[in-house]
């Protein structure tokens, strides 16, 4: 954020996925980029170098909208005996329309969820995000280390099947979500530097919260969430050592530039 330092999205990385996507023959105005409750700002939008590109937001840029009556409109939520589920939520109706996702979260800690990466990003996507927050807190009265409704989430049809690729932006990353960013100590004092790419959503979660946990504490229930992703047949969960012995069934590369 260019008033008050918070982390926030960048849009040059955008600029570089969508440049990749025009070579490959993808028209400009067939590339959306949107957050479904918050509005973009101009210093994101205005930096985008592709006219034709269309962003949908929740105020001021084409209206992201929930009146969809497609079937998968609304998320099924599959709590064990005994939990109650959230309140309906719906999905917006970019990603009704959508035929590809390429979701690009931040690497960044959250004080609510302990992590808040790649499957946590798509509160973006629903009407009502704060169904969530009482089942992925875990001082929330519905916390549990067997159900997290980010996993229904990710299972709707409109995410889990149309989505080929996670793109992590750790260029600053943050020890917070809502603070200025600062450098960290195992990228030797800088800046991270660095993007994570994956067809994989629940691997790529898994390595963005290794660095995470390499550089502070994290909440021990932090993971919760992707050993549940695993159990639904979403990725592969694995936790590592993301500066030495790596994974043994990630594959995982470090390419330096």
């Amino acid at each position: 954020d260019n008033t008050s330092g918070k982390i926030d999205a960048l849009i040059q990385p955008v600029n570089a996925v969508i440049r990749g996507l025009k070579k490959r023959g993808v028209a400009e105005s067939d590339i959306w980029i949107y957050d479904a409750i918050r509005w973009m700002p101009d210093r994101f939008v205005n930096g985008c170098l592709y006219n034709g590109v269309r962003f949908f937001d929740a105020h001021c840029r084409e209206a992201a909208g929930f009146s969809s009556s497609d079937p998968a409109a609304y998320i099924t939520f599959s709590p064990p005996a005994g939990t109650p589920a959230p309140p309906p939520t719906r999905i917006t109706d970019v990603l009704i329309r959508a035929t590809y996702v390429i979701n690009m979260p931040i690497l960044k800690r959250h004080s609510l969820a302990g992590i808040s990466l790649g499957f946590k990003n798509h509160l973006g996507s629903v009407n009502k995000p704060g169904n969530f927050h009482t089942y992925i807190d875990p001082k929330g009265d519905y916390f549990s280390s067997t159900y997290n409704p980010l996993v229904d989430l990710f299972q709707n049809p409109h995410i889990r099947n149309k989505t080929i690729l996670t793109i992590g932006d750790g260029l600053f990353g943050a020890k917070e979500f809502n603070i200025p960013p600062s450098p960290w100590s195992t990228f030797g004092g800088q800046m991270p530097n660095s993007l994570f790419f994956a067809v994989d959503p629940v691997a790529i979660d898994c390595v963005m919260c290794d660095f995470l946990a390499a550089e502070m504490s994290i909440p021990s229930e932090a993971d919760d969430y992707l050993h549940l992703a695993y159990q639904a047949g979403i990725g592969i969960f694995e936790r590592g050592d993301p500066w030495g012995s790596g994974y043994d069934q990630i594959n995982y590369r470090i390419i330096r530039l």
